[in-house]
């Protein structure tokens, strides 16, 4: 099945903010940690009307997504996630091409990427 990209939409919220708190658990972390990320990790409608938020779907399901910020002077990736169960396949670098490709349309210059 292939991946289809779209914006994201208001009723989106949930499973995207699903969906980076299992990537971010999948990795270990301490549940105390998980705990502090939660307002990061949360995806309201505001946050989604407010920023480029892309989500990458298999048929109905989302399986991953991607936020580019306008920081004016530069973008920020402010979220790329993939659904733990395609990771390893193929989604996070169709993803991370669309953004860099994405901001050389719009606006090209430097993207921020901030990492642990």
């Amino acid at each position: 099945m292939s991946l289809i990209l779209r914006p994201a939409r208001a009723d989106d919220a949930p499973a995207l903010t699903d969906i980076a708190h299992a990537a971010k658990r999948h990795w270990g972390y301490p549940r105390s940690w998980i705990e502090a990320w939660r307002p990061v990790l949360t995806l309201t409608p505001e946050y989604l009307a407010r920023h480029r938020v892309l989500v990458a779907t298999e048929g109905p399901r989302v399986v991953g997504f991607y936020a580019l910020e306008d920081e004016v002077q530069r973008w920020s990736l402010g979220h790329l996630w993939v659904a733990p169960e395609r990771l390893r396949g193929g989604v996070g670098r169709f993803l991370f091409a669309d953004a860099v490709r994405r901001v050389r349309e719009l606006r090209p210059g430097v993207l921020r990427i901030e990492s642990d």
